[in-house]
């Protein structure tokens, strides 16, 4: 029925990119989904500090060793671009962070491509709700995925 179906906004699809690895055949294999997130700056309403949120085992090798980077799939204006994001996890650049519990399969990534260039939204964190405002969520509530189909990668935009 028609009447229950409803478009997932375009700021969810937008802030959605496809996370590979540089192969050494040059053609990069796809690995995962990654999302881009912002905090807001204090006293500074129009500003967002964005951030790549993704799963911590999708920045590791096979060995399990974490990577140096990892290529995003952007869409621009009229194509996809790949570009390089560094993965610092020590020292003054350190970049990239995760739960201080080893179980939480989350990794955070600081910063983002230029915004002019890509066809990329940056959710603020008002989007998200708590973890007590989750538990009111009442089944039946309609839910979404957004994410990268390795077997299915596409050759348009994300």
């Amino acid at each position: 029925n028609k009447s229950f179906a409803q478009p997932i906004p375009t700021e969810f699809k937008s802030c959605v990119v496809f996370i590979y690895f540089d192969e050494p055949s040059g053609e990069p294999q796809p690995d995962g989904t990654g999302f881009y997130i912002g905090k807001r700056i204090p006293n500074d309403s129009t500003n967002l500090i964005p951030f790549l949120v993704t799963a911590k085992h999708v920045l590791k090798s096979q060995d399990g060793r974490f990577v140096n980077h990892v290529l995003i799939r952007l869409n621009t204006r009229d194509s996809i671009r790949y570009v390089y994001v560094t993965i610092n996890l020590a020292g003054k650049n350190k970049n990239t962070f995760f739960n201080d519990d080893s179980t939480v399969d989350l990794a955070v990534i600081a910063g983002a491509p230029g915004k002019k260039d890509y066809d990329l939204k940056v959710l603020p964190e008002d989007y998200f709700i708590s973890r007590t405002e989750y538990k009111l969520i009442p089944e039946g509530t309609d839910a979404f995925f957004i994410g990268l189909f390795t077997s299915h990668i596409g050759e348009g935009p994300n």
